[in-house]
């Protein structure tokens, strides 16, 4: 049957996309179990999930940039909703009766894998707020910037992000519970440290970037894209593929 939709033409021809994807889910689900443990680092103290979660932006930023705003925003909906599901199994691990000679063993089981709601709330709604923010600013500044400063558009959008994301998890997990300079001490600690990360690993993430553009031929602009978090469509065509088309670009801001 003749397909009569040109509308993202190119999704089934991609190679590395899944890998990335799953990369990213990944990253976002297993640092909320890391983040059980507090870790003390310099002057900073910091959840544990600090050593992978941070790559949960950096994935974001590739997938925008390489695939594009729409399929990042799909992604961030699909990761909360996999930590989601993750928690709900981990309480039901949690309700089965411990086997005998494992009653000692429950505790720590529920201690590690109970994650409470109220961090859930936070987790999620950080995420959601400050991802969706660190797509929306990388894809817009492409847009500005074009085919250039790569590099200003990785850091910038994550610092952006990620100011959001500790703002919101911290008040919303730790309200009430700390005092409001503790909060906004950790807050600020975590920022420091996860923007740090993402600029130690930004020749890594630019040449990754590149790497998947030249394998997949694929370079999407969201020329005509609604930056709605609410949105999960993926409608691009030919037109928003500008990989090694200046000419294209140039048709498309002029």
């Amino acid at each position: 049957m003749k397909n009569n939709s040109s509308q993202d033409s190119s999704r089934l021809q991609f190679k590395f996309f899944h890998i990335v994807a799953m990369m990213f889910v990944f990253c976002f689900v297993i640092s909320n179990v890391l983040s059980v443990k507090l870790a003390h680092i310099g002057f900073f103290l910091v959840p544990a999930g600090i050593v992978v979660f941070p790559l949960s932006y950096i994935f974001s930023d590739i997938l925008t940039e390489v695939y594009g705003f729409q399929r990042a925003r799909q992604l961030v909906w699909t990761a909360i909703g996999c930590n989601i599901l993750f928690v709900l199994c981990a309480y039901l691990a949690i309700a089965l009766p411990a086997a005998p000679g494992w009653a000692q063993q429950q505790q720590a089981f529920k201690i590690v894998f109970g994650i409470e709601p109220r961090v859930l709330l936070a987790s999620s709604t950080a995420y959601f707020v400050g991802d969706f923010i660190n797509c929306t600013v990388l894809a817009k500044l492409k847009l500005v910037s074009r085919h250039r400063w790569m590099g200003f558009r990785f850091i910038g959008s994550t610092a952006a992000g990620i100011a959001a994301d500790n703002l919101i998890f911290c008040f919303v997990a730790f309200a009430g519970l700390l005092p409001i300079t503790q909060i906004l001490w950790v807050a600020a600690g975590q920022y420091v440290l996860k923007v740090s990360y993402e600029a130690l690993m930004l020749p890594a993430s630019l040449s990754i970037s590149r790497w998947l553009k030249k394998r997949e031929r694929t370079d999407i602009y969201d020329f005509d894209t609604e930056f709605s978090p609410w949105k999960t469509k993926v409608n691009y065509t030919d037109k928003h593929n500008c990989y090694q088309s200046v000419d294209a670009l140039e048709r498309e801001f002029n």
